[in-house]
């Protein structure tokens, strides 16, 4: 038996490999804070970054979908396709005139 490279310490521990950094983010105290501190709020949050093998780890984990409990807890917090639609839409042209399927001509 020998020893192979990558040894365990410079491994990524397992208690980290599949967290959605994104779960976290509500916080009942935060509704009390006036917009300039919300937004200071939102660009420290935003300052998230996931590597390419926590990617990786992620798509492998989820890819049963609803079958897998980790595609629920990897969906809480983000903007999906299924629900993007619900998002409110803003349309500008240069005229100033918008028309949407929903509301029509406005």
């Amino acid at each position: 038996m020998y020893v192979m490279e990558p040894f365990i310490s410079e491994m990524e521990k397992p208690s980290e490999l599949l967290i959605n950094p994104y779960r976290h983010l509500h916080n009942v105290q935060y509704e009390i804070l006036d917009w300039g501190q919300l937004l200071q709020l939102t660009e420290d949050c935003l300052q998230i970054e996931i590597s390419q093998s926590g990617c990786d780890r992620i798509n492998y984990a989820t890819r049963q979908q609803a079958a897998s409990e980790e595609w629920y807890n990897q969906r809480t917090g983000r903007i999906i396709a299924s629900k993007f639609k619900q998002l409110p839409q803003l349309g500008a042209t240069p005229d100033a005139i918008v028309h949407c399927t929903c509301c029509g001509k406005g």
